[in-house]
């Protein structure tokens, strides 16, 4: 048992002793771009607000859905003309169809547009400072 303790600690600690990579300023620069939660966080806001523009882009279009319903009854039922007990099999089937347009809203729309493109623009720039931020800081650590 002594024997299995010894050759496993011996393992772990020789995994630990391997070269370790020198760091240069570019892949240090570059890792703190990676690892960074801030740029990370601020990569996610300006994909919410690309999908945000493009979701108002495509408020433009008109709207059209499709659905149907069928249903089968079996055993006894009521019949829908005389008011009877009948036992008999029924199937019924609904379908409808929905479209909507908007008329009067276009400039409200097109103004939500570019108010979602300039809010996608100023996400990127920040994403853009904050990774110039990262850098620099790292470059002066370094």
């Amino acid at each position: 048992m002594k024997y299995i303790i010894t050759v496993f600690c011996g393992l772990v600690f020789l995994q630990g002793a391997k070269a370790q990579e020198k760091w240069n300023l570019q892949s240090i620069v570059t890792y703190a771009m990676q690892n960074n939660l801030n740029v990370r966080i601020t990569d996610l806001q300006t994909e919410n607000a690309k999908l945000s523009f493009d979701q108002s882009k495509l408020t433009r279009f008109p709207t059209a859905s499709f659905g149907s319903n069928v249903a089968v009854n079996s055993g006894n039922n009521q019949d829908p003309t005389t008011f009877t007990r009948v036992t008999q099999t029924y199937l019924s089937s609904n379908y409808n169809l929905q479209t909507s347009v908007d008329i009067f809203n276009w400039y409200s729309k097109r103004n939500t547009i570019l108010a979602n493109e300039w809010e996608l623009k100023a996400a990127a720039a920040n994403v853009d400072k904050l990774k110039n931020d990262v850098a620099l800081n790292a470059a002066n650590l370094y």
